[in-house]
C-alpha cells in the first residue's frame, strides 16, 4: 500500500508541473529548533522526557528537487527498576525532497533521507551502552500560504530501523518576521512519541 501511494503521488506531481504556475515557496534555507520530545517506553511505566537541538538545511538543486541536511541531538532520563537511566542521542540526515506546485499558494513534497544514529546510556551517572541506529525515512507533505505572513505545513512520514518502522504525523506553523526570516511551532505525534518543535529559519 505504501509503495502504491508514493508511484501514485509522483504521477500527480509530475503531472501538475504541466498545468501550474510554481507556488514560489523557498527552499535554500538554515532552521535551528528546539525541541522537547515524551517516548514511550515498552514495559516500563515512565515514559522518557528529553529536549534538544535539530539544525536542519536545505538547497535547491533545480526547480523540483532540494538537498537536504540536518544534525540533531537529545538527552533525557527515565528510572528504570529504581535506577536512573540517562539517554543521549545524536543523529545525521541526508535527503533530497521533491516539490511541486498545486496552486499558487500550495506545494506538495515528497522526500527521502539516510538517518544515522547513535544512542549512548548511562546509569547511575556512568557510560554502560553505546549503540549504533542507522536507518531511513520517507515523507510526504504540504506547504500552503494561509495569508501573506503565515504558512501551515502538514505532513506524514516512516522511518526504518532494524525491520521495524514507525509512522509519524506532523503539524506546523511558520510566521514570517521578513521575506529571508520567519518562526515556527511544529508538532509531530508517531507510534511511540510526541514532540514539540521551536524553531527559527533564515532564507536565502
Amino acid at each position: 500500500m505504501k509503495n502504491n501511494l508514493i508511484s501514485i503521488l509522483f504521477l500527480v506531481l509530475l503531472s501538475a508541473q504541466a498545468s501550474v504556475q510554481a507556488a514560489k515557496f523557498n527552499y535554500n534555507k538554515i532552521s535551528l529548533g528546539y525541541a522537547d520530545f515524551t517516548v514511550e517506553m515498552i514495559g516500563i511505566s515512565d515514559d522518557l522526557k528529553a529536549d534538544g537541538y535539530d539544525l536542519t538545511a536545505s538547497f535547491d538543486a533545480n526547480k523540483q528537487f532540494a538537498v537536504t541536511f540536518g544534525i540533531a541531538n537529545a538527552a533525557g532520563d527515565v528510572n528504570i527498576s529504581g535506577s536512573k537511566v540517562g539517554l543521549d542521542v545524536d543523529a545525521k540526515m541526508l535527503g533530497i525532497l521533491f516539490h511541486a506546485p498545486v496552486s499558487q499558494k500550495t506545494d506538495v513534497l515528497l522526500g527521502a533521507a539516510l538517518l544515522l544514529g547513535e544512542v549512548k546510556a548511562k546509569v547511575g551517572g556512568f557510560p554502560a551502552t553505546k549503540n549504533d541506529k542507522d536507518g531511513q525515512l520517507v515523507s510526504i507533505g504540504v506547504r500552503t500560504m494561509l495569508s501573506d505572513k503565515l504558512e501551515l505545513n502538514v505532513g506524514a512520514d516512516q522511518s526504518f530501523f532494524d525491520g521495524e518502522t514507525d509512522t509519524g504525523l506532523n503539524l506546523g506553523v511558520e510566521g514570517y518576521m521578513s521575506k529571508h526570516v520567519s518562526l515556527g511551532l511544529h508538532f509531530s505525534s508517531s507510534d511511540d512519541s510526541q514532540s514539540t518543535i521551536f524553531s527559527a529559519s533564515k532564507y536565502f
